[in-house]
């Protein structure tokens, strides 16, 4: 290895240590904030310490939204409607809204059945 080389891959480390640094105090503020908050959204199976701190600072009021329907709205969760005459069709999911939200939501989902056998069971019934 060259000294030119070597000099790289030493600043290059050192760039990367100063990062995961930043990363860890990022981490220690977020842990520290949801300890003050002790929310009960992480009793809901599949939503842990990371997805509740993405799914408050999201939403940060919940009483902003009138019924459940808004905030699946607001995060971008709801379907599209193609209406013909007498037709009313529901389409692709809209994807406008928080796109932070919509991954956080989708990701609880992808979990409840891996960490809730009634959710799992519900859930084979719904796609069968």
């Amino acid at each position: 290895m060259s000294l030119i080389t070597h000099r790289r891959f030493i600043s290059c480390n050192e760039i990367i240590k100063h990062y995961k640094r930043l990363i860890d105090k990022a981490e220690k503020c977020v842990n520290d904030l949801m300890a003050e908050f002790n929310s009960v959204i992480t009793t809901v199976t599949g939503i842990g310490d990371r997805l509740e701190a993405v799914i408050l600072a999201e939403i940060q009021n919940i009483h902003a939204f009138d019924n459940p329907a808004q905030l699946q709205a607001f995060a971008g969760l709801d379907s599209s409607i193609y209406q013909s005459g007498q037709i009313d069709l529901a389409g692709r999911m809209v994807k406008r809204g928080s796109p932070h939200l919509r991954w956080a939501l989708i990701q609880a989902a992808k979990a409840c059945p891996r960490f809730s056998p009634a959710f799992k069971a519900y859930l084979k019934t719904k796609l069968e």
